[in-house]
């Protein structure tokens, strides 16, 4: 699953911790789906004291990429 050039002019310009939606945004799915991630252990986030749950939106493209796989033909 390579990113588009939009998903990594996004990534560039992001802060560097974002919000459960902003990376449903980013990634172009559901908070559902970054639920199901999250409880796959797939993508790695930090959960604070109050409960607020962040996400580095490099560090889950970077958990994410070994998913990729090349094109055959």
């Amino acid at each position: 699953m390579n990113p588009s050039p939009a998903v990594i002019n996004s990534l560039i310009s992001v802060p560097q911790w974002v919000t459960k939606k902003e990376l449903a945004v980013i990634h172009r799915v559901c908070v559902r789906t970054i639920n199901t991630w999250m409880a796959q252990g797939l993508i790695p986030y930090r959960k604070l004291p109050s409960g607020k749950i962040s996400f580095n939106p490099l560090a889950v493209e970077k958990a994410l990429s070994q998913f990729d796989r090349e094109a055959i033909g």
